[in-house]
Protein backbone atom coordinates (compact mmCIF):
# COMPACT_ATOMS: atom_id res chain seq x y z
CA UNK A 1 0.00 0.00 0.00
CA UNK A 2 1.59 3.53 -1.05
CA UNK A 3 2.25 6.12 1.10
CA UNK A 4 -0.11 9.02 0.01
CA UNK A 5 2.40 12.42 1.20
CA UNK A 6 5.81 10.11 0.34
CA UNK A 7 7.01 12.49 -2.77
CA UNK A 8 9.42 9.62 -4.12
CA UNK A 9 6.36 7.29 -2.85
CA UNK A 10 9.17 4.35 -1.82
CA UNK A 11 7.34 3.93 1.46
CA UNK A 12 4.80 0.88 1.94
CA UNK A 13 2.87 -0.43 4.80
CA UNK A 14 2.96 -4.03 4.12
CA UNK A 15 -0.44 -5.83 4.82
CA UNK A 16 -0.91 -9.50 5.33
CA UNK A 17 -0.34 -12.21 3.42
CA UNK A 18 1.26 -11.77 -0.14
CA UNK A 19 -0.36 -10.08 -3.51
CA UNK A 20 -2.04 -12.78 -5.14
CA UNK A 21 -2.11 -10.92 -8.43
CA UNK A 22 1.55 -11.26 -8.59
CA UNK A 23 2.79 -13.66 -10.87
CA UNK A 24 6.37 -12.71 -11.56
CA UNK A 25 9.09 -11.24 -9.13
CA UNK A 26 9.29 -8.35 -11.43
CA UNK A 27 6.08 -7.88 -12.49
CA UNK A 28 4.53 -3.90 -11.93
CA UNK A 29 1.27 -4.56 -10.08
CA UNK A 30 -1.50 -1.77 -8.95
CA UNK A 31 -0.27 -0.87 -5.30
CA UNK A 32 -3.52 -0.40 -3.38
CA UNK A 33 -4.07 -2.77 -0.62
CA UNK A 34 -6.45 -6.00 -0.94
CA UNK A 35 -8.66 -7.50 2.44
CA UNK A 36 -11.51 -9.64 2.95
CA UNK A 37 -14.49 -9.00 5.40
CA UNK A 38 -17.44 -10.83 6.11
CA UNK A 39 -20.79 -9.71 7.18
CA UNK A 40 -23.11 -11.51 8.85
CA UNK A 41 -26.34 -10.71 7.53
CA UNK A 42 -28.64 -12.97 8.94
CA UNK A 43 -29.13 -15.18 11.92
CA UNK A 44 -29.95 -18.91 12.20
CA UNK A 45 -33.03 -19.04 13.60
CA UNK A 46 -33.78 -22.60 13.65
CA UNK A 47 -37.46 -21.94 15.18
CA UNK A 48 -38.39 -20.34 12.03
CA UNK A 49 -36.24 -22.20 9.60
CA UNK A 50 -33.96 -19.54 8.68
CA UNK A 51 -30.24 -20.23 7.78
CA UNK A 52 -27.18 -17.93 8.79
CA UNK A 53 -26.12 -15.64 6.04
CA UNK A 54 -23.08 -13.99 5.22
CA UNK A 55 -21.46 -12.35 2.60
CA UNK A 56 -18.00 -11.71 1.80
CA UNK A 57 -16.54 -9.28 0.28
CA UNK A 58 -13.06 -8.04 -1.33
CA UNK A 59 -11.89 -4.31 0.13
CA UNK A 60 -9.80 -1.59 -1.17
CA UNK A 61 -7.90 0.75 0.71
CA UNK A 62 -5.36 3.17 -1.89
CA UNK A 63 -2.77 4.58 0.89
CA UNK A 64 -2.39 5.61 4.51
CA UNK A 65 -1.34 9.12 5.68
CA UNK A 66 1.25 10.07 8.45
CA UNK A 67 -2.16 10.73 10.63
CA UNK A 68 -2.28 8.17 13.60
CA UNK A 69 -5.73 6.82 14.37
CA UNK A 70 -4.45 4.46 16.86
CA UNK A 71 -1.58 2.81 18.53
CA UNK A 72 -0.25 0.74 15.46
CA UNK A 73 -2.69 2.05 12.99
CA UNK A 74 -2.93 5.10 10.32
CA UNK A 75 -5.56 6.46 8.55
CA UNK A 76 -6.19 5.49 5.48
CA UNK A 77 -7.57 6.90 2.40
CA UNK A 78 -9.19 6.28 -1.38
CA UNK A 79 -7.87 8.24 -4.10
CA UNK A 80 -10.50 8.54 -7.31
CA UNK A 81 -10.74 11.00 -10.15
CA UNK A 82 -12.87 13.04 -11.97
CA UNK A 83 -12.06 13.57 -15.86
CA UNK A 84 -12.56 16.39 -17.78
CA UNK A 85 -13.49 15.69 -21.13
CA UNK A 86 -15.86 18.01 -22.62
CA UNK A 87 -15.44 21.92 -21.17
CA UNK A 88 -18.66 23.02 -22.88
CA UNK A 89 -20.08 20.58 -19.78
CA UNK A 90 -17.30 21.47 -16.74
CA UNK A 91 -14.66 23.70 -18.01
CA UNK A 92 -12.73 23.15 -14.77
CA UNK A 93 -9.83 25.56 -15.75
CA UNK A 94 -12.02 28.83 -15.25
CA UNK A 95 -14.77 27.54 -12.24
CA UNK A 96 -12.18 25.23 -9.94
CA UNK A 97 -10.44 28.55 -8.54
CA UNK A 98 -13.44 30.07 -6.73
CA UNK A 99 -14.78 26.75 -5.72
CA UNK A 100 -13.79 23.46 -6.03
CA UNK A 101 -16.66 22.39 -3.73
CA UNK A 102 -19.14 23.79 -6.45
CA UNK A 103 -17.33 21.21 -8.86
CA UNK A 104 -17.36 18.46 -6.96
CA UNK A 105 -20.96 18.95 -5.86
CA UNK A 106 -21.42 19.02 -9.62
CA UNK A 107 -19.52 16.29 -10.61
CA UNK A 108 -21.26 14.26 -7.92
CA UNK A 109 -24.52 15.08 -9.43
CA UNK A 110 -23.49 14.08 -12.86
CA UNK A 111 -22.07 11.16 -11.90
CA UNK A 112 -23.94 10.04 -9.15
CA UNK A 113 -23.70 6.07 -9.84
CA UNK A 114 -19.89 6.35 -9.56
CA UNK A 115 -20.17 8.71 -6.89
CA UNK A 116 -22.11 6.54 -4.74
CA UNK A 117 -20.09 3.17 -5.80
CA UNK A 118 -16.93 4.87 -4.36
CA UNK A 119 -18.59 5.96 -1.45
CA UNK A 120 -19.75 2.71 -0.98
CA UNK A 121 -16.29 1.27 -1.50
CA UNK A 122 -14.82 3.49 1.24
CA UNK A 123 -17.76 2.28 3.51
CA UNK A 124 -17.24 -1.77 3.11
CA UNK A 125 -13.38 -0.73 3.28
CA UNK A 126 -13.81 1.79 6.43
CA UNK A 127 -11.95 3.93 4.69
CA UNK A 128 -11.12 7.35 6.72
CA UNK A 129 -10.87 9.78 3.82
CA UNK A 130 -11.78 10.26 -0.10
CA UNK A 131 -9.56 12.16 -1.75
CA UNK A 132 -11.19 13.28 -5.44
CA UNK A 133 -9.01 14.71 -7.88
CA UNK A 134 -10.41 16.81 -10.70
CA UNK A 135 -8.04 15.77 -14.21
CA UNK A 136 -7.92 17.77 -17.01
CA UNK A 137 -6.20 16.94 -20.66
CA UNK A 138 -3.39 19.96 -20.62
CA UNK A 139 -4.72 20.25 -24.55
CA UNK A 140 -7.87 18.93 -25.25
CA UNK A 141 -6.74 17.71 -28.31
CA UNK A 142 -4.35 15.21 -27.00
CA UNK A 143 -5.02 12.29 -25.00
CA UNK A 144 -1.60 11.31 -23.02
CA UNK A 145 -1.22 14.55 -21.34
CA UNK A 146 -3.07 15.78 -18.43
CA UNK A 147 -2.89 17.78 -15.51
CA UNK A 148 -4.55 18.04 -11.51
CA UNK A 149 -6.19 20.41 -11.08
CA UNK A 150 -7.80 20.22 -7.84
CA UNK A 151 -7.90 17.77 -5.31
CA UNK A 152 -10.86 17.88 -2.34
CA UNK A 153 -10.58 15.60 0.86
CA UNK A 154 -13.85 14.60 2.63
CA UNK A 155 -14.08 12.13 5.76
CA UNK A 156 -15.77 9.14 4.87
CA UNK A 157 -18.42 8.77 7.13
CA UNK A 158 -18.93 12.29 7.07
CA UNK A 159 -20.40 12.18 3.55
CA UNK A 160 -21.90 8.96 4.19
CA UNK A 161 -24.15 11.35 6.92
CA UNK A 162 -24.75 13.95 4.16
CA UNK A 163 -26.42 11.29 2.00
CA UNK A 164 -28.03 8.97 4.70
CA UNK A 165 -26.19 6.35 3.83
CA UNK A 166 -26.13 3.28 6.04
CA UNK A 167 -24.66 -0.01 5.32
CA UNK A 168 -27.39 -2.14 7.93
CA UNK A 169 -29.82 -0.63 5.21
CA UNK A 170 -27.81 -1.70 2.28
CA UNK A 171 -26.92 -5.90 3.44
CA UNK A 172 -31.33 -5.74 4.23
CA UNK A 173 -31.38 -5.18 0.01
CA UNK A 174 -28.83 -7.76 -0.23
CA UNK A 175 -30.59 -10.19 2.13
CA UNK A 176 -34.05 -9.40 0.20
CA UNK A 177 -32.11 -10.23 -3.40
CA UNK A 178 -30.51 -12.98 -1.87
CA UNK A 179 -33.86 -14.65 -0.14
CA UNK A 180 -35.66 -14.09 -3.41
CA UNK A 181 -32.77 -15.74 -5.36
CA UNK A 182 -32.79 -18.44 -3.00
CA UNK A 183 -36.54 -19.11 -3.31
CA UNK A 184 -36.70 -19.90 -6.86
CA UNK A 185 -34.16 -22.02 -7.34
Amino acid sequence: MHHSLDPDATKQKQLDGENPFIEDENQLCTRVGYYYKVWRIQEEDKEHDKKEMKVCVRCQVHCHNNVPKGEDEMETMNLYTFNEHNLQMSNWRTNIDTSVVTCLNKEIHNNSFKASRWLIQALLADVDHIKFAFVSRKDMGMNDKHQVLATHTIRTQNWAKQLNLNLDDMWKNLKHIVTVVERES
